[in-house]
């Protein structure tokens, strides 16, 4: 597919037989592709910087995650409007990086100010702030146990 934008984030829906590819671009929007098609589905609005972070709860749930500091949550069922569900406050900075872990149904934050927060599928707010990194907290990822590693620097 061909863009007139430049794309900070992507990611593929989690479904093993899934084509939706999730693009954050330099204005903040976030648009679901179908890739075999080479067609958009959806575009997302909510943030007002770049989108550079994403992850995937499930097949039709998206964290989005930004420059503007937000993290978004979208709902993508039917009917999806192209607004997000809720929105989580909690970095001081730029959002770099996200990760979903399906078995502890939490998502891992991590913050341009170094930052690791954790969220809850169940509650708005923060669950808990891990220990801070000395830079940028860019690299998250959940193993399959549950265990999160991070990166930062």
């Amino acid at each position: 597919c061909e863009l007139d934008t430049s794309v900070c984030s992507l990611r593929w829906a989690r479904r093993s037989n899934s084509n939706h590819l999730a693009l954050g671009l330099v204005n903040g929007d976030v648009q679901i592709w179908d890739a075999s098609a080479g067609v958009q589905v959806l575009c997302l609005k909510g943030h007002r910087r770049r989108c550079c972070a994403l992850s995937w709860a499930n097949h039709a749930e998206l964290f989005s995650g930004s420059q503007d500091t937000s993290i978004l949550h979208w709902d993508l069922r039917e009917p999806c409007d192209g607004r997000p569900t809720e929105r989580l406050a909690g970095h001081s900075e730029e959002v770099c990086g996200l990760s979903w872990s399906e078995e502890l149904q939490l998502l891992a934050s991590g913050g341009n100010e170094g930052d690791v927060l954790l969220w809850s599928r169940a509650s708005p707010h923060v669950e808990r702030r891990l220990g801070s990194h000395a830079a940028a907290c860019k690299a998250l990822d959940w193993s399959p146990r549950g265990v999160l590693a991070t990166g930062g620097g």
